[in-house]
């Protein structure tokens, strides 16, 4: 599986900052590779969203997101958008994240996605967001 990847993605929640304003907490964790680290928003935002800028156009058609288990399971719905160059518009949606999501459907290719936690528990904490192709 060829990874996608991208640029540091761009945090963006309602008015809201890191988790406790610390910056070990950031976006780019989600691109790391570490598992151990990952990207948290404010106590009580519910519904943040990352928009990961990619190098230029990139197809992919596996989305893989996952959660940090250690504070336990927070998502209940996400939506993925690609950007048009005009509009977002909306390819994948699902429940759940927990311990690894995969979504695979038709290619998608694009310069910006967006990942948005449509409704959470409590603030996510996730700590992968790839993108990847697949040959058929």
């Amino acid at each position: 599986m060829k990874q996608a990847v991208g640029r540091e993605p761009r945090r963006r929640s309602a008015g809201a900052g890191l988790h406790g304003g610390d910056p070990a907490y950031g976006a780019a964790n989600v691109l790391d590779g570490d598992r151990n680290t990952y990207w948290c928003p404010d106590d009580g935002v519910t519904t943040p969203e990352i928009v990961l800028t990619l190098p230029g156009e990139t197809t992919f058609d596996v989305v893989s997101l996952r959660e940090h288990l250690p504070l336990g399971h927070r998502v209940d719905e996400w939506a993925m958008d690609r950007w048009t160059g005009e509009a977002w518009e909306e390819f994948a949606r699902g429940v759940s994240i927990g311990a690894r999501r995969l979504w695979r459907g038709d290619p998608v290719t694009t310069e910006k996605v967006r990942l948005r936690i449509v409704k959470a528990a409590v603030c996510p904490a996730l700590t992968e967001l790839g993108l990847h192709f697949l040959a058929k």
